[in-house]
């Protein structure tokens, strides 16, 4: 079964957020294990992120096409270093780091989408007995448009079956 342009989105949110590591030019190295879930899938794992799509609403266009729009909720949870007390720097790190690597414009991502928007979020601090997180919730607004009753079929190019994008004989990776 092929993937809809929905599911090429989510895939390419989940390989753009795996990519939020220090040697990339990031803050931290939250991107070390990334997850897509419905709910916290991992909560042994103490340097996660965590992407979670939520249900979309869709619009009939002028044009014969539907525009959708889905929110996205990303969390990133990074242990502190023991005896550190810099939760909120720590935090604030990742939270800059995934507002940075969700709306770049040169990533797979951007080409299948119309837009992108950082919504909202913030640094969160969970402490418990044995564990101190510092980290991060991210939403973002993802707005993409398919062809009416098709959605699979991205109207401004073509996806072959190697997972590239097409685009003015150009071929762009939707997996990187």
């Amino acid at each position: 079964m092929a993937d809809s342009i929905r599911e090429k989105i989510i895939q390419a949110i989940v390989t753009r957020a795996g990519q939020i590591r220090v040697v990339n030019g990031y803050n931290s190295d939250v991107g070390e294990s990334t997850i897509r879930a419905t709910r916290y899938a991992n909560p042994g794992t103490l340097q996660q992120v965590v992407i979670i799509p939520r249900v979309e609403s869709s619009e009939k266009t002028r044009f014969q096409k539907m525009t959708h729009n889905f929110p996205v909720d990303i969390h990133a949870f990074v242990a502190m270093t023991p005896g550190a007390d810099n939760a909120s720097q720590e935090s604030e790190a990742v939270y800059t780091d995934l507002i940075s690597a969700m709306t770049r414009t040169d990533t797979p991502c951007s080409i299948l989408v119309d837009s992108i928007t950082h919504t909202g979020g913030g640094g969160v601090e969970i402490a418990d007995n044995e564990t101190k997180l510092a980290g991060a919730t991210a939403t973002f607004e993802i707005v993409y448009t398919t062809d009416i009753g098709n959605p699979f079929f991205y109207p401004a190019a073509l996806v072959d079956s190697q997972h590239y994008l097409l685009i003015d004989g150009f071929k762009h990776n939707l997996l990187i």
